[in-house]
């Protein structure tokens, strides 16, 4: 897993996010006869991250609702002898800030007259104009103040990539209630995927950490629901897979999703060759 994520933070664009979800699972550790305990994966995945480079930014809880299949005991509950059910996963956000040496020109006047400005977090190095032509200057007594984390975030700020509301609203205070979407286990091998990342993680993943025309990498494509909303949201896509009963069932989720939206262009198409003859 290590090896994987070096790998996507080399191709990666400086000052862009990754989105992991994962649960704590119960595993081994060691060799010991008794080893076997809940493993917080999260705990984990936050160490390896950070030792390649990575900066924790942010978490999401992903409730996944009442667990199916789970027998309830008879009888009274009493102290010590009560254990709760993994209902949830953590959508954890990091953001590869590799420290900019050369700085960018200011962004009101396209000068480099410039002097270090302080930093505006990890990675992040903050410059500040002093060209005295800068219109900056008009407003207040001091030149522009900038990163290239802020010039990047204010060329996202544009109407096709504003957040709908409702979307907005939803995820604000950090829970995300989605049930997964199960699929019939007799159908795949034990290496493909029976439970779906639903659409509303990969929507809110696009929406909140990517604008449109940017390209999507999932090194561990699953379902291929990031696919979908990529399709969706005016992003390009690029996915990977290790087993092809996984890729397969893949591939028809997405068929599935996107056949409307082919046909709508199809149709479209027609009627204006119609048109024109």
């Amino acid at each position: 897993m290590r090896k994987v994520f070096i790998e996507v933070f080399r191709v990666m664009k400086n000052h862009h996010y990754c989105i992991i979800t994962v649960g704590d699972v119960k595993g081994k550790l060691g060799v010991g006869k008794w080893k076997v305990r809940t493993l917080p994966l999260a705990a984990y995945f936050i160490r390896v991250m950070e030792d390649i480079g990575f900066t924790y930014v942010n978490e999401y809880i992903w409730d996944k609702g009442e667990p199916s299949g789970v027998s309830r005991k008879k009888g009274p509950y009493y102290p010590f002898r009560f254990n709760t059910f993994n209902c949830f996963e953590h959508v954890m956000v990091f953001a590869k800030h590799i420290l900019d040496t050369k700085p960018e020109p200011c962004p009101i006047c396209g000068g480099d007259k410039l002097v270090q400005a302080g930093y505006g977090g990890i990675g992040i190095r903050r410059w500040q104009c002093m060209d005295p032509k800068c219109k900056a200057l008009e407003k207040r007594d001091t030149g522009k103040v900038y990163s290239k984390v802020s010039i990047m975030v204010n060329d996202y700020m544009t109407e096709n990539n504003i957040i709908p509301e409702e979307l907005e609203m939803a995820y604000r205070r950090g829970f995300i209630h989605a049930a997964p979407v199960t699929t019939d286990y007799k159908e795949y091998t034990t290496t493909t995927h029976t439970m779906l990342l639903p659409m509303e993680i990969a929507e809110m993943a696009v929406l909140y950490y990517s604008g449109v025309g940017d390209k999507i990498l999932d090194p561990f494509m699953g379902s291929g629901m990031t696919a979908v909303a990529a399709n969706k949201y005016g992003r390009e896509f690029l996915g990977f897979i290790f087993d092809k009963n996984c890729y397969d069932r893949a591939m028809q989720v997405v068929d599935e999703i996107n056949r409307p939206k082919r046909f709508a262009v199809i149709k479209r198409r027609l009627a204006e060759m119609k048109a024109g003859n």
